[in-house]
């Protein structure tokens, strides 16, 4: 095994037992030799990989974040990206409160951007090919930046408050308001161009 595939291999290591120590108690109450217990390393070792908990807590949901993504034909498969990013927000609602009571509501906002913003890019690009049409460099990430901010501000006011809407309604919602809008809004942008 190469340092690389040893180095991930212990970082999914540790992050497994902070997801697993999340389950049971509170992220605070965590402490870094409760994971390397766990996680069957020392302390040099999770210091080796991380400075931080929440270090480990970033790098966590980035990996989860990236694997999820790598599982989908984004291209092709828009709708069920989405609804699985959406389900999996739902099932581990538990550890991403945590992290938001930790990490803050701007980095998980930002968090949830980074999650989306590759899925909103590649649909709006499929659109524009499906239009037969080409928006700015400039508007595309504009037009991907505010579906995904929207995307991001919205499951973050989910997570802190569960009578705003389910995560069913969140989902049917935005594939509302984005199948609908998205076509007529690239038409527009590319008449005024």
């Amino acid at each position: 095994m190469n340092y690389k595939t040893k180095s991930y291999e212990t970082k999914k290591k540790l992050a497994k037992a902070l997801k697993k120590l999340m389950q049971e108690k509170n992220f605070k109450n965590i402490s870094i030799v409760d994971i390397t217990i766990l996680a069957k390393v020392n302390r040099k070792t999770f210091y080796y990989h991380f400075k931080t908990i929440p270090d480990l807590l970033k790098w966590m949901l980035e990996c989860e974040t990236v694997e999820i993504a790598q599982s989908f034909d984004l291209l092709n498969n828009f709708d069920d990206a989405f609804q699985f990013s959406i389900n999996y927000i739902d099932e581990n609602k538990a550890i991403l409160i945590s992290a938001y009571d930790n990490l803050g509501r701007d980095e998980m906002r930002k968090f949830f951007i980074n999650d989306f913003i590759d899925i909103i890019e590649i649909s709006v690009k499929k659109c524009e090919d499906d239009l037969g049409i080409q928006v700015s460099d400039d508007f595309r990430r504009y037009l991907c930046d505010f579906y995904s901010e929207g995307i991001a501000s919205k499951i973050v006011e989910r997570l802190k408050d569960e009578n705003s809407f389910t995560m069913e309604q969140f989902s049917n919602y935005f594939k509302i308001i984005f199948s609908d809008s998205l076509p007529y809004i690239l038409k527009k942008s590319n008449d005024k161009a």
